[in-house]
């Protein structure tokens, strides 16, 4: 439903007298896209979840450009912990197929 603001004007002189037309005009006239928010309420969640996901992608765009996140908190005692785990250390949130109690030891101590 479109907002419309009526207004009157003659049209001309017929036979039977003068006769009046009704011209709809928009009042839809706006600066910014506000007056289609007001028109097409059902397209407020898309440009809502559309700014979300672009603004999410802006951000972890950001985060790659700048550079490799390579953290290592203790580098004089151990700076390579990950080879210091044991293999029945369930490191991953979720293991899908891989039962880590039954894993036996396959590479070497450093």
């Amino acid at each position: 439903m479109a907002w419309a603001s009526c207004i009157w004007r003659r049209a001309g002189r017929g036979k039977t007298g003068i006769t009046t037309t009704r011209v709809c005009v928009y009042v839809c006239v706006c600066i910014s896209h506000r007056c289609m928010f007001m028109v097409h309420i059902t397209l407020i969640p898309q440009f809502l979840f559309l700014t979300l996901g672009m603004t999410g992608a802006t951000f972890y765009l950001i985060r790659l450009a700048r550079g490799p996140h390579v953290t290592l908190w203790d580098k004089k005692n151990n700076p390579e912990p990950w080879n210091n785990l044991d293999p029945t250390y369930q490191y991953k949130f979720v293991a899908v197929n891989t039962d880590y109690k039954n894993l036996k030891k396959d590479r070497p101590d450093f």
